[in-house]
């Protein structure tokens, strides 16, 4: 029934034979008991007094029965299910004397004549991937993860009723929390589609040789908290169906708190002549986050771009010469977002982030062992909410040298190997406000500069002895505040294994 151009593809290679497999290809289960009991005595004075016997003892009591199941099916070889589902129930006995604690005891149950407690929380996630194989150049895939969390507190809250009347029966204060998320994404190897289409030898084939699979992908998320809900959580809701609406309201009951969003994607890398490897990312985030005020809901809208994100690498291996190997690198990333909030007013108030990041670093190996790596990072944020404007300035310079060297003999007849690690930092964090647009005022400005060392070595077979040094200055000079601190360490590990004796 498929036309020529997809019978002939695994797509349609794997329809020929299809095999249903209703049986689960994984099961589990676990299930396990928990007491712990302590008795806390606090004392005023670290002396025995008479008056110690006045002195009452704290309870501290745990009594849990976990227990936790799971099934994962294939009922084809491009769809995997998954479920899982865990639960915790209290066994202890809790007092009549409030009116949860009889609630409490009410709700108790029993499993095969044995006391089972009541059940204090409950975890259940599931997991969809359909990820059929269309060709060699495309791999397309769709999916969907479910999670519900289930707490209640079985201490220090009052008992909610089901109607929020007087006419409601009592429920157990609780606190639910769902999440749906679904991903429709692709791997898409150009590569492999150019030979397709132009041949294996041809110009067009040659030109993207380097270039490797890339990823387009939409992520879609919806999540809701309801507190001290008043009803039973349904089971479309603890697999996390249904859309905003859905998520916003249960069963009459106004969620606390939701969210609705989702995320574009796309990642490609590729191989540049000269060693270079190049690998870019473009990222959109579009959420609106939901709360309840005054029995209204506030809605939130947040924007993001990270555009340009990527990472610039190249190695080179030297034939002669004291240098072995030489690997640079640069790391770019810039991210702009926006925040919309509304007012009571109407007219709303609008933020504004923007971040930049720059981090070059490299990496240098000589061939007698020793080697030396340096990273610097750079990052600016502009932060403007109402009128208000917020710069934050970061540098970081990081430099490490490792070597590995024998000790003489007159310290070490068997000339044992050292390793050695030297590093230096320093650091410069500053921020400055500004109003409607005047001169920014320095808020902050906190400075960081440290060496340190280490030394290793091993005694014997089964010891190894250590020594450590660091030298540290720290400088908040927005308060004119300057310490130093100096450590040196002396550590020894010995292993013993009853394993190695005879």
């Amino acid at each position: 029934l498929l036309p020529g151009f997809l019978a002939h593809t695994e797509f349609g290679d794997g329809l020929q034979l299809p095999r249903l497999k209703l049986a689960p290809i994984n099961v589990r289960w676990s299930s396990g008991l928990t007491y712990n009991q302590a008795t806390y005595v606090s004392y005023l004075v670290p002396v025995v007094r008479p008056t110690d016997s006045l002195l009452s003892a704290s309870q501290n009591l745990a009594n849990i029965w976990r227990n936790s199941a799971g099934l994962t099916m294939q009922p084809f070889q491009a769809l995997t299910l998954n479920a899982d589902l865990a639960s915790s129930r209290d066994l202890r006995q809790y007092p009549d004397s409030t009116p949860l604690g009889r609630l409490v005891q009410a709700q108790r149950s029993e499993f095969l004549g044995f006391d089972a407690g009541v059940e204090r929380d409950r975890a259940l996630t599931t997991s969809m991937a359909f990820t059929p194989a269309v060709s060699r150049w495309l791999r397309p895939r769709i999916l969907r993860t479910s999670s519900f969390v289930l707490n209640r507190y079985l201490t220090g809250r009052d008992p909610v009723r089901a109607n929020e009347d007087t006419t409601g029966r009592f429920l157990l204060p609780q606190t639910l929390n769902n999440t749906q998320a679904w991903e429709v994404g692709a791997g898409i190897d150009l590569t492999q589609s150019v030979n397709a289409i132009f041949g294996d030898s041809s110009g067009m084939a040659r030109a993207f040789r380097r270039v490797r699979p890339f990823d387009i992908s939409r992520r879609t998320v919806l999540s809701s908290t309801f507190d001290m809900a008043a009803f039973q959580p349904s089971l479309g809701y603890q697999f996390a169906f249904g859309n905003t609406s859905d998520f916003l309201n249960q069963q009459g009951a106004a969620a606390l708190a939701a969210t609705d969003g989702h995320t574009d994607a796309l990642t490609g890398s590729a191989d540049l002549p000269g060693g270079f490897n190049l690998t870019a990312s473009y990222g959109l985030t579009a959420q609106s986050q939901y709360a309840r005020v005054l029995g209204a809901y506030q809605r939130t809208d947040i924007r993001q771009t990270d555009w340009p994100v990527g990472t610039l690498r190249w190695t080179h291996s030297m034939r002669s010469g004291p240098l072995l190997l030489l690997s640079s690198g640069v790391n770019v990333r810039q991210t702009e977002g926006t925040t919309f909030t509304p007012t009571l007013s109407g007219t709303g108030s609008t933020g504004r982030t923007s971040s930049s990041s720059l981090s070059p670093d490299a990496s240098f190996t000589f061939r007698n062992g020793v080697s030396v790596t340096l990273n610097y990072s750079k990052v600016d944020q502009v932060n403007a909410v109402s009128g208000n404007q917020t710069q934050v300035a970061q540098r970081t310079f990081n430099a490490t040298l490792n070597d590995v060297f024998r000790l003489p003999v007159s310290l070490s007849r068997l000339r044992r190997q050292v390793r050695a690690s030297f590093s230096g930092l320093r650091s410069i964090s500053t921020t400055c406000l500004s109003q409607a647009g005047g001169a920014c005022t320095s808020v902050s400005d906190d400075r960081r500069t440290e060496i340190s060392g280490a030394f290793y070595t091993d005694l014997v077979a089964l010891a190894e002895a250590g020594l450590s040094f660091g030298y540290t200055v720290n400088e908040a000079r927005e308060v004119n505040q300057y310490t130093t601190s100096l450590f040196v360490s002396a550590s020894m590990n010995i292993q013993l294994s009853s394993g190695g004796y005879r």
